[in-house]
């Protein structure tokens, strides 16, 4: 069908949604699109459960991220999917690209990093994962949406070059997998709202990211529907019944075509035509596999003396009212009423470590320590050999509408920890919370640390499986863990509530820090193994294309396990501010002890180029660039030189 087989009336009607969650059927005319919230898992409100219906959580997007695995991103895509079939759910409302900007911002457990190459990579597959699956996926939200307090009205104010080169470039990054739809987001950028803006919509969406499918509203962001569906917004979100009305009478006053209407009406007509196609879904003991597999590879050991993986036979305390019932997912639109009852980690370890006597002690409620279960915790961890303390954020300090006032854990909690470690040295600490977190009141004194992040349903069987031994970690930061806030770029800077100026342009996360020679607690690309790797054997094979980056990577320890692989262009003499080096490429590759495997990271001129405001496109300078392999951001093990030619002239 097409626009012109429909009354002006009936197109109208089809720009504005029918409901909270649907779209018009026009009497029957069409199929009705029904979308839900995401993207950590389903989230269906019915009458019934206005909150949303029981459904499996997944990790969260940060959780995705520290896997530095796509496959892991395009899998928890096809299961999510997979649950949207289940329910008859036409197009789930993620993934969330934004940039970690600030570590304060609510919504960044559901945002996958810092880096926009990075985030990039794991939003193409999950979106790839799950349209393969029949469902549409929507990219969310265009754009600049990095903080949560006055998110309706605060404008983000940022030059061109760093619109590009940070915060669109998830965007273009996710494109390749051609998603259903993007979302604007609430904010105004550049002094007009995003649902209004045809810069954003139009000159870089549609024209520079070549996107072509539909874009929707986030719920209530639209201020006037005539602006924004000359801006290039197809559907408002949520229904609306003045909408169709102001559109008709623009129309009337040729403040608008009916061109307009049209093209909006083709894109949607094309999109309930792609979301009508079926493809086989995942059966139910799939998702759950996924889903344990992807909390498994998104856990990160931030610390480990050598008191992990835990020993059979050992006296283990474990502690902490979050051990029996975890935070699998942050709050707002994106948090799951999970489907499953988490099962204690007490319980799962006693499974895995049959020979080991373990102990329960709950310590706090909430955020506040209990006198009572305080003490017992501190008798516990005395007579132990190991205490494993379970603390973090959950849905009421990491949500949607509000950003966090501080970077470190709930006072409550930070005392239980300092108390246990006073009558055991061997305490492994564990962090279950969405973003980075400020560890410098007890990170010193614990003897391991395990950063979980929100990984689901099966975040305590995924931990269990680490603390003992089952899986070796492999996942690393996906954000820079700063020493504090005032360490940050922005530091307790949140705007006036008018204007927020994005002062420290592309020198964002690893990038500032580096720039500014700042140490932090723990660098982005960070995370430890139970084994040991090496580098060694750099090549570069240069082509006007191409620079294939190649090198060996072994495995020294005494256990098989996964590495990450981070190549990194090293910026030496350019024409413009740049940081001194830019993620370029990166692998995750399974070696055994012992082992040595050949990796090849291919990098394109992209990855080598600028955003030219003067050309309007990226370009590449000509001259010495350096490559540099790491296991970490500060971790470099390799390094060496390519020298480039230039597409443009500089200097």
């Amino acid at each position: 069908m097409r626009a012109d087989e429909l009354t002006l009336e009936e197109k109208l009607a089809l720009l504005v949604a029918a409901g909270k969650f649907h779209t018009d059927d026009l009497g029957g005319k069409v199929r009705r699109l029904n979308v839900a919230d995401g993207p950590s898992g389903l989230r269906k409100e019915t009458p019934e459960h206005p909150e949303g219906s029981p459904s499996r959580c997944y990790p969260s997007a940060h959780v995705i991220a520290n896997s530095w695995n796509p496959s892991v991103a395009e899998s928890v895509g096809r299961a999510i999917a997979s649950d949207c079939r289940d329910e008859g759910v036409d197009m789930i409302l993620g993934p969330g690209v934004n940039i970690k900007r600030n570590p304060l911002c609510g919504r960044n457990f559901e945002y996958f990093s810092e880096d926009p190459l990075l985030a990039g990579s794991m939003a193409e597959k999950y979106v790839d994962g799950v349209q393969k699956t029949g469902v549409g996926a929507t990219v969310k939200h265009f754009m600049a949406n990095n903080r949560e307090w006055e998110r309706c009205a605060q404008s983000s104010e940022i030059d061109e070059r760093t619109i590009m080169e940070i915060y669109a470039r998830p965007f273009a990054i996710a494109m390749r997998a051609h998603p259903k739809a993007v979302m604007c987001s609430y904010n105004p950028v550049n002094g007009v709202y995003a649902s209004e803006n045809p810069y954003l919509l139009k000159d870089i969406l549609r024209k520079k990211l070549g996107f072509g499918g539909v874009v929707v509203s986030d719920w209530g962001a639209v201020h006037n529907r005539a602006r924004a569906l000359k801006a290039g917004l197809d559907i408002e979100f949520p229904d609306n019944p003045a909408s169709a009305g102001v559109l008709r009478q623009a129309i009337e006053r040729g403040e608008i075509t009916e061109k307009y209407v049209d093209d909006s009406v083709n894109r949607i007509l094309g999109l309930l035509e792609d979301t009508c196609e079926s493809a086989a879904v995942l059966t139910v003991e799939k998702r759950e596999q996924i889903s344990l597999s992807a909390a498994k590879e998104g856990m990160v050991l931030l610390k480990n003396n050598g008191v992990l993986p835990l020993e059979d036979g050992a006296k283990i305390a474990v502690i902490g009212e979050m051990a029996k019932n975890p935070t699998v997912c942050g709050g707002g639109s994106a948090h799951v009423h999970s489907s499953l009852q988490s099962r204690p980690l007490d319980e799962i370890l006693k499974g895995l470590l049959p020979s080991s006597e373990i102990t329960y002690s709950q310590a706090y409620l909430g955020c506040v320590p209990m006198s009572l279960g305080h003490g017992d915790a501190r008798r516990a961890a005395f007579a132990s050999d190991v205490a494993v303390v379970v603390v973090g954020n959950n849905m009421y300090n990491e949500t949607e509408s509000l950003d966090r006032e501080s970077l470190a854990l709930p006072s409550g909690q930070e005392k239980v920890i300092d108390s246990v470690i006073r009558e055991n040295p061997n305490t492994v600490v564990v962090v279950e919370a969405g973003s980075s977190v400020d560890v410098s009141a007890w990170a010193d004194k614990a003897a391991a640390i395990v950063y979980t992040g929100y990984a689901g349903d099966m975040l305590n069987e995924a931990l269990a499986s680490v603390l003992a031994g089952e899986t070796v970690p492999s996942g690393k930061l996906s954000e820079t863990f700063p020493l504090s806030l005032e360490d940050t770029f922005t530091g307790h800077e949140r705007g006036n509530g008018f204007s927020d100026r994005y002062r420290e342009g592309v020198l964002v996360g690893y990038r500032y820090y580096d720039a500014y020679g700042l140490p932090v607690r723990y660098p982005f690309g960070y995370g430890l193994s139970y084994t040991k790797f090496e580098y060694s054997d750099l090549t570069l094979n240069c082509d006007k294309d191409n620079v294939a980056v190649s090198f060996s990577i072994t495995n020294t320890g005494e256990r098989d396990g996964a590495e990450i692989a981070e190549v990194y262009v090293e910026h030496f003499h350019s024409p413009v501010e740049r940081p001194p080096k830019e993620l370029a490429g990166f692998g995750k590759v399974f070696i055994r002890k012992g082992k040595t495997v050949r990796m090849t990271v291919n990098l394109g001129r992209k990855a080598f180029a600028f955003y030219s405001t003067v050309y309007g496109r990226f370009a590449v300078s000509g001259g010495t660039y350096g490559i540099a392999v790491g296991a970490s951001s500060r971790d470099i093990r390799l390094q060496g030189r390519v020298e480039l030619e230039g597409d443009i002239n500089t200097f």
